[in-house]
């Protein structure tokens, strides 16, 4: 059996569903989810600056906050509107 070709769903800017083929030469999909892989970013922020590398976990909230307003904001805001950040 043929892979699986895998198209996708966008409303606005923002990618809604994954269509996936049926079968080769066959023009119908099944509207499958996006996979969560690709719905979460993680990372780790160092910093060597001795005042930064102090800051306790709220004055970080509030950095990351910061950042996810600006994310939040135009032209990105189709695409984190369920956005979250946690700084641990």
């Amino acid at each position: 059996m043929a892979a699986k070709e895998k198209n996708c769903y966008i409303i606005g800017d923002t990618v809604t569903n994954l269509c996936l083929m049926m079968a080769v030469g066959n023009n119908n999909c099944v509207a499958g989810d996006v996979p969560q892989e690709f719905m979460n970013l993680a990372g780790t922020l160092t910093t060597t600056n001795i005042i930064l590398a102090n800051w306790q976990n709220p004055m970080w909230q509030d950095v990351m906050n910061r950042a996810l307003r600006s994310l939040s904001s135009r032209p990105f805001s189709s695409n984190f509107i369920r956005a979250s950040i946690m700084a641990n």
